[in-house]
């Protein structure tokens, strides 16, 4: 019953929100979870699938939040819908003015790859745009041997505390 509902639940958001084209961007925690507004009522907190951008206190992580806010505020965004994560938040491809904010982010440097395995999404290209800003060495990529994959990180301050 429970996994029923569950399902159904997935279903009523995939069918209202997967390709969603009237969203706003509400705010971003982060470079990659946002709150986004659908219509007038609803909202929602999302999970950028397939990357993993610095975490609050590391190098480029305002970048990374500043530029997911400056290239959505004030427009419409388009959302595609993945699933779940663990956290119970919307994992989504993000588009604003027809580019995706995930793969724009990769390619800036702003974040690195994570791979998850359980949803079917563009992981290769993806791939190509970190490579492009690994070879370009913009970004976290800069960082060279000092650069803390967030991973990484967020096990540190876990363990700090």
């Amino acid at each position: 019953v429970v996994l029923a509902l569950l399902f159904a639940a997935v279903l009523v958001f995939v069918a209202r929100y997967s390709a969603q084209k009237d969203s706003s961007l509400v705010q971003c925690h982060d470079g990659d979870t946002c709150i986004v507004e659908h219509g007038l009522t609803s909202r929602s907190k999302i999970r950028l699938i397939g990357i993993d951008t610095p975490e609050v206190g590391q190098p480029f992580a305002s970048d990374a939040k500043n530029y997911v806010e400056k290239s959505c505020r004030d427009k419409l965004i388009e959302i595609k819908f993945y699933g779940f994560d663990q956290y119970s938040r919307n994992l989504v491809e993000l588009f604003c003015d027809g580019a995706s904010i995930n793969a724009q982010l990769l390619k800036k440097g702003l974040a690195e790859l994570y791979v998850d395995r359980k949803f079917d999404y563009p992981r290769s290209k993806f791939a190509q745009k970190q490579k492009v800003a690994q070879a370009k060495k913009v970004g976290v990529w800069s960082l060279g041997g000092s650069r803390i994959s967030p991973r990484i990180y967020r096990k540190m301050q876990k363990n700090l505390n």
